[in-house]
């Protein structure tokens, strides 16, 4: 929490070394974070407090082929306009966001929170697909041995994600005395 009673119009603020409890959450996929490095730059803007945020961090995060552990290394800006008053969406079924919208935070009070944006950030920026290696061989699909350490005996499998072969085959049977 940040106090903006005594506020400049500018501000800027370092930290080292977050813990990821001081972030707001516990465990999850985060729980892997380390080196947390923030700078926010707070403006005083006529609504609210405009904030840029740039934080760098490292995490290591299950490759998608071969589920080993990949070191990810981030660093990202983001801004966020904490608005001061309440949130006109908050008791809203259906709601129709401008673009906007999205990068508000409404605060009460002389308090904003600057864990929300160093949080949103974070998980805005981690990688949707780690890959280890980009010619990663991955898992084999019979008997999962990872294929960066070797081949296996396995034969390879016909078909495809979508046609098992144990379902293609049948098909093309049926289909092919349908058609006699």
């Amino acid at each position: 929490m940040y106090d903006t009673r005594e506020m400049e119009d500018k501000v800027h603020l370092q930290f080292k070394h977050v813990a990821i409890e001081e972030l707001g959450t516990s465990g999850g996929f985060l729980k892997n974070l380390e080196n947390v490095n923030v700078q926010v730059r707070l403006l005083k803007v006529p609504d609210g407090i405009s904030g840029d945020f740039e934080v760098d961090y490292t995490t290591t995060l299950p490759c998608v082929r071969c589920l080993e552990q990949v070191e990810v290394k981030l660093r990202e800006k983001y801004h966020l306009d904490y608005v001061l008053g309440r949130d006109p969406y908050q008791k809203t079924e259906s709601v129709n966001l401008d673009p906007r919208d999205i990068d508000r935070v409404y605060y009460r009070g002389f308090e904003i929170d600057l864990s929300i944006g160093i949080r949103e950030m974070i998980i805005l920026a981690l990688p949707f697909a780690p890959v280890c290696k980009p010619d990663c061989a991955g898992l084999c699909p019979v008997c999962g041995r990872n294929l960066n350490e070797g081949r296996c005996a396995c034969q390879p499998v016909k078909g495809n994600l979508f046609k098992p072969k144990s379902e293609a085959e049948p098909r093309r049977k049926i289909r092919a005395a349908k058609k006699k």
